[in-house]
């Protein structure tokens, strides 16, 4: 029974939870289809009986921050016992899976006849927003990180078009049968200045990205 070995009922006695047990709805989910979603009326709590569940929030723009991934004995909609407004996340079921629905007023009853219980859910709610919000943090950053590589990205490719087109007028000037030594060995000095250049402007955008692995031109 899932209810026995969820984290906020674990340590009820089996005649304790009976009238829970009685009333919770076993509910089905196919991969995919959402159990509830953010903004809809927080009428109950849910805990995971087999399967996955991944918790997101929107974050504009039609995005989904993944806050947390839940398996079995997890509870889901905790938040709707204590302040009863919307749903704050979307619950969506990651692979087939199954949950219990218990209606709030029926776990209102037991917290009230075991108020110890009120402690064990707070800290399990305390310890969910701490990792939502270090998971939120993470992926804001990435998120950020992303942007800016964006944005070097296309400030190497217009700072590349400089250096790309010296070498190719060099490159003729090499490929010209009345060049001079002297005007080679000018011709010669701008490729390896230029191909240095590019190299530099290589390395500063894979070190962001966080690769070591390129050529390195010797001068």
């Amino acid at each position: 029974q899932a209810l026995r070995a969820s984290k906020l009922f674990g340590r009820m006695e089996p005649n304790e939870l009976q009238s829970l047990e009685q009333s919770a709805q076993l509910r089905a989910f196919k991969a995919g289809r959402h159990i509830f979603q953010e903004g809809e009326p927080g009428d109950g709590l849910y805990v995971i009986a087999e399967g996955s569940v991944a918790v997101t929030r929107a974050t504009g723009w039609d995005k989904q921050c993944v806050l947390a991934y839940l398996g079995p004995g997890e509870l889901l909609g905790e938040m709707a016992l204590v302040d009863n407004q919307p749903r704050s996340a979307t619950a969506t079921a990651e692979v087939d899976t199954q949950v219990y629905f218990c209606p709030r007023e029926n776990v209102l009853a037991v917290l009230q006849h075991r108020p110890e219980l009120i402690l064990t859910l707070l800290t399990e709610m305390s310890a969910r927003l701490r990792r939502f919000d270090q998971r939120y943090v993470e992926q804001a950053l990435q998120a950020e990180r992303v942007t800016l590589l964006g944005r070097l990205v296309h400030t190497l490719v217009r700072q590349l078009k400089s250096p790309l087109g010296l070498i190719v007028n060099a490159t003729g000037t090499v490929a010209d049968p009345s060049a001079t030594a002297a005007t080679l060995h000018l011709a010669f000095e701008s490729i390896r200045r230029q191909v240095k250049r590019t190299s530099n402007l290589t390395r500063e955008l894979l070190d962001f990205a966080g690769d070591k692995s390129f050529v390195t031109v010797t001068s």
